[in-house]
């Protein structure tokens, strides 16, 4: 990742987003199939898509006529949103408050903190409204956004199949 730009959600957590209903124009997408093609020149060699990473699968909104597209070359294509941006939609859309802590000094160490609006069951687990909870201790702020991100997903995941 380039430290100047922001954290693309992976493909899969952009999948699980879309099926929450996560609907923002983002400027890069992906192919829900990850089969734009059936194989690419990547790095001088044709190969097929299923043998790349996710950054080599994801292209351009711009770089096609609309960047509100849903479709392209006949495949589905999903949007692509920084981390952050997914972490305020599912602040604004969902209600639940999160943010990522710098809190250890000495060790360096991030957080994801968030609270549900409402009482959650996630199985055994029951969140209650306006309670802080954690998802876990990391080195470095993207590695935390992004198993915040997770952790949120999950929740939300659960709380559609009820």
């Amino acid at each position: 990742m380039n430290k100047k730009q922001l954290q693309l959600v992976s493909h899969e957590q952009a999948v699980r987003l879309k099926k929450l209903g996560f609907n923002l124009t983002c400027t890069h997408k992906y192919d829900v199939l990850r089969n734009i093609m059936d194989s690419v020149e990547h790095h001088g060699e044709y190969v097929l898509n299923s043998q790349l990473d996710d950054d080599t699968r994801l292209f351009l909104a711009s770089e096609h006529a609309d960047p509100t597209i849903d479709t392209f070359e006949n495949n589905e294509v999903i949007a692509a949103p920084t981390v952050a941006l997914a972490l305020k939609w599912i602040r604004d859309e969902k209600g639940i408050e999160n943010s990522v802590t710098f809190y250890d000094v000495t060790n360096r160490q991030y957080t994801g903190r968030y609270q549900p609006p409402k009482i959650i069951k996630i199985g055994n687990r029951v969140l209650e409204p306006r309670k802080t909870y954690h998802s876990g201790d990391y080195t470095n702020y993207e590695a935390a956004e992004s198993a915040l991100l997770d952790e949120l997903l999950k929740i939300l995941e659960k709380e559609n199949a009820l």
